[in-house]
Parts: structure tokens; C-alpha cells; sequence
């Protein structure tokens, strides 16, 4: 997926994985969604509370819905706003002031934000938090330096876990 040799994406295994770890792996995605555009749509987003367990949001009918959060980690929730609020800086601070940026809602989440509070690494193992079961990684041998940071990626209908590495 990546050709970065600093960045190495490795695959889930989901032939292992059972419905509700499937079940967890998908609501991760649309719940950093819903509070991907809950965060942008709110008018004062550095106050946002990511503690919120509930998200108002649109759904596909142009209904407004409210959206339980409950798979989502507020760690992850907390990474999320401030990726959100940097990209606001980044708008602000910008040379060229005639053109407007805006940040847009998202369709869908491609990729979530894994900070260590969040998953435990077993060896080729991976397991998140909020869900019981451990989830194998293939090829996790390919990772042979520092990790700097992960992110959980989804691509067609499978899942990666994103590695960053320490430059050699």
C-alpha cells in the first residue's frame, strides 16, 4: 500500500476474526466519522467535549440522527479534535489569505488515530481497546525499528494497521 520505507502497513487477518470484532473494526470507522463531523460542524470546536457518549449528525435522508459513541476510545475522540484544530491553524496561518479553506465533512473515515493508551501490541497480535479479541497481523516481522506512532486504516473491505517508523 505504502511505498514510504519509513511507513509499513500490515494487514488484519480477518479470517481469524470473529462477527463482533468485525462489528467493532466497522463501528470504529463510522463513529470517527460521525465525530469527525460533529467536531467540524460544532461553532466553537476547541471546546468540544469529547467526552460526549452521543453525536448529533445527518444521515443519508438528510434526517438529522443521534449517533451513540461507544467503541470509539476518548483518547482516540481527544486525537481526533486536536488533528481537527491544527487544521484549522493550518486555514488561519495561511500566506495566501484570498482564498477561504474550509474543512469538509467527512463520507466516510479512512483512518483513525491509535495512541499507545488505546491497543496493546502481543507480537503479531494487535488488540484495541473496547473490544476483547486480539486481531493477528500479517508480516509484523517487516517492523524492525522504533515505532513512532500507528493508525488503524481501512481500505476496500480490508484493515491495516499503520506503522511509522524511526528513521535508520
Amino acid at each position: 500500500m505504502n511505498k514510504n520505507p519509513n511507513i509499513i502497513d500490515l494487514k488484519i487477518n480477518k479470517a481469524n476474526l470473529s462477527q463482533d470484532s468485525l462489528w467493532f473494526l466497522k463501528m470504529m470507522f463510522l463513529e470517527a466519522k460521525w465525530f469527525y463531523n460533529a467536531v467540524v460542524a460544532s461553532k466553537t470546536p476547541e471546546l468540544f467535549d469529547v467526552s460526549l457518549k452521543n453525536v448529533k449528525g445527518f444521515n443519508q435522508d438528510n434526517k438529522v440522527m443521534n449517533y451513540e459513541l461507544k467503541y470509539l476510545p476518548l483518547e482516540t475522540k481527544q486525537e481526533i479534535k486536536r488533528q481537527i484544530l491544527q487544521s484549522i491553524n493550518v486555514l488561519i496561518n495561511r500566506p495566501d489569505k484570498s482564498q477561504a479553506g474550509v474543512l469538509k465533512f467527512k463520507s466516510e473515515a479512512t483512518s483513525i488515530p491509535l495512541l499507545k493508551e488505546t491497543y496493546t501490541l502481543n507480537g503479531y497480535k494487535i488488540k484495541f481497546l473496547n473490544n476483547e479479541q486480539f486481531m493477528f497481523l500479517q508480516d509484523i516481522d517487516k517492523i524492525d525499528r522504533e515505532v513512532i506512532k500507528m493508525k488503524l486504516i481501512q481500505s476496500s473491505a480490508n484493515y491495516y494497521v499503520r506503522f511509522f517508523l524511526r528513521e535508520q
